[in-house]
């Protein structure tokens, strides 16, 4: 039986760094795919650097967005409406209704 070769952190960091993967998949909203076709990755590539570096994308769905969701978008990252909607791919209505709901003030916006 052979042994299997796994990446080591370093080998990992070396491909792509924690803020480029951030700013693609989270950010610019790219698929898995697209990002394993653009770096040559496999699934488990892909995979184990979303796990290193603690990358996730929430699966919000226009019925729901959390009020901690919500309140660092809006409040923590200073995000305006639109940009949250454009992030989200949530309405405009949908999440002013969410930012009044929740009690959610800003004196910035």
């Amino acid at each position: 039986m052979t042994k299997k070769h796994f990446l080591t952190n370093d080998e990992l960091k070396a491909i792509i760094s924690k803020e480029e993967l951030y700013e693609l998949y989270i950010t610019q909203n790219k698929s898995r795919k697209y990002i394993m076709d653009k770096y040559s990755l496999t699934v488990r590539v892909l995979t184990e650097l979303l796990k290193l570096y603690n990358i996730k994308k929430l699966n919000i769905t226009t019925d729901n967005i959390s009020k901690e969701i919500l309140y660092n978008a809006y409040i923590v990252d200073n995000l305006s409406v639109k940009e949250i909607c454009k992030k989200y791919k949530l309405s405009e209505h949908f999440i002013r209704h969410k930012i009044y709901f929740y009690k959610i003030k800003n004196q910035n916006h």
